[in-house]
């Protein structure tokens, strides 16, 4: 990758930038409701709500797609409006090592990261990169609930 093509590259999409993509709450209705939706057929009972209730390892990492969307959005329009190459992400090869070390309970608020590890030029198709990040989420006790590796394909659009 040559310095040029490098300064292209949106400051929070460049490999050591860290940024905060958002906080999500989660309460009874939308663990219930998801739980509901995406786990009818298993034995889960509707427990009261008084009951310690946890969010689904699946609805915690939802919420990092919802957020980390929304923030490529509000950072893309930035870029936009100082006529800067914003990007535009295409497909994911994946993620990995995905673990949710600490449970999620009704009323915790979860903090999201994304911390670029890489970003690189394809090889074969050089309008692309190829970005890989360390991504995050922790309670208000600093507590780790959700940590993956995630890659993903981006292209730079000009005005």
């Amino acid at each position: 990758m040559n310095s040029s093509s490098h300064n292209l590259i949106p400051e929070f999409l460049r490999k050591d930038a860290r940024s905060e993509i958002g906080s999500y709450t989660f309460n009874y209705e939308e663990i219930h409701a998801f739980r509901q939706e995406f786990y009818a057929n298993s034995a889960i009972d509707e427990p009261s709500k008084n009951a310690a209730l946890c969010a689904a390892n699946w609805h915690v990492l939802s919420v990092w797609m919802k957020l980390q969307r929304q923030s490529i959005a509000r950072h893309a329009e930035e870029l936009k409006l100082q006529s800067r190459p914003w990007p535009e992400f295409g497909p994911s090869p994946g993620m990995e090592a995905i673990k949710w070390p600490y449970p999620v309970k009704c009323g915790d608020v979860v903090t999201y990261t994304n911390h670029v590890k890489e970003i690189r030029q394809s090889g074969s198709k050089p309008d692309w990169w190829i970005m890989a990040s360390q991504c995050s989420g922790k309670n208000k006790s600093d507590q780790c609930v959700l940590q993956f590796e995630s890659s993903v394909f981006l292209k730079l659009i000009e005005q």
